[in-house]
């Protein structure tokens, strides 16, 4: 499964396209939108149409990536790899019409779980860790313009109070790649099937739950990566320092790990699901 979704985003690098391309759009947006315009109305209205130009875009990437795994045969020369990954891409606006609305539902009520899970997180944070005494400081005091006295306030930080908030960042991280890893499950479900989404939110519930080992082990390896990718990004911007290219860099780097992300998730539900009822029918 790890390398069948290597191969497939080697086989469809031009799939990170639409994602770069609404990337760029949302930073000339939040420009445009600090700089230029000062009506809060209008800065909503730039905001929300952001958001739902994102939506579109998921609609018809998450497709297309579905049409790469299901298409996938590591038995392709080159010319049928090129030639696939091209008749797929073509289907991206395809994707867009036929999944708006799974989409927008589903996102609606992972919206939902993520402020839930967030809330009842930050209440078994302040039953069980308590709240470091410096965040409650920190919007006042801390001097944020200026990094070298930025990082003079943090090495000031009682060690009861760094390891209050070293707990703080693990149960925030650990829910985070939980709930991430079962919202790409669940837009799987929502692709893979042609159902409707409250009925691919719980399809996705019972796989993740009947297969919760490999779902740990997908979470982890997922995480392990995401972290070496930041971690040579950041090497990087230590050496030459912050520049448009650094920028460029970690924008590129982490869409492609994003995408790889998706197939892998994608790839997961495919062969738990839909392959398990090809290969029944098959026997049938």
């Amino acid at each position: 499964m790890l390398k069948k979704s290597f191969n497939i985003l080697k086989n469809n690098m031009i799939f990170i396209q639409p994602v770069l391309i609404w990337q760029a759009v949302f930073f000339i947006v939040m420009y445009v939108s600090a700089e230029r315009i000062q009506l809060p109305p209008v800065r909503l209205l730039m905001y929300f149409s952001i958001v739902m130009l994102f939506i579109l875009c998921l609609a018809g990437w998450f497709h297309i990536n579905k049409l790469a795994v299901l298409g996938y045969d590591e038995k392709d020369d080159e010319n049928k790899i090129t030639e696939k990954a091209l008749e797929n891409f073509k289907k991206f606006f395809e994707g867009v019409g036929e999944n708006c609305t799974k989409i927008i539902c589903s996102s609606l009520l992972l919206a939902a779980l993520y402020i839930a899970a967030f809330i009842g997180i930050f209440q078994a944070g302040l039953n069980y860790f308590g709240m470091p005494e410096f965040i409650k400081e920190l919007a006042q005091t801390a001097p944020f313009g200026n990094s070298e006295q930025l990082a003079a306030y943090f090495s000031k930080i009682s060690e009861t109070d760094a390891l209050i908030f070293a707990k703080w960042t693990i149960l925030i991280n650990s829910v985070l790649c939980i709930l991430n890893f079962f919202a790409l499950l669940y837009f799987a479900a929502a692709n893979f099937e042609n159902k409707n989404f409250i009925i691919s939110f719980f399809k996705a519930v019972k796989l993740f739950i009947s297969n919760f080992f490999s779902s740990v082990y997908i979470m982890l390896y997922a995480f392990m990566i995401f972290l070496a990718v930041n971690f040579a990004i950041n090497q990087a911007a230590l050496i030459f320092g912050v520049n448009a290219f650094i920028f460029s860099l970690f924008v590129i780097l982490n869409t492609i790990y994003f995408n790889y992300y998706v197939l892998l998730v994608f790839c997961f539900y495919y062969d738990k699901t839909k392959k398990a009822e090809d290969n029944c029918s098959s026997r049938g």
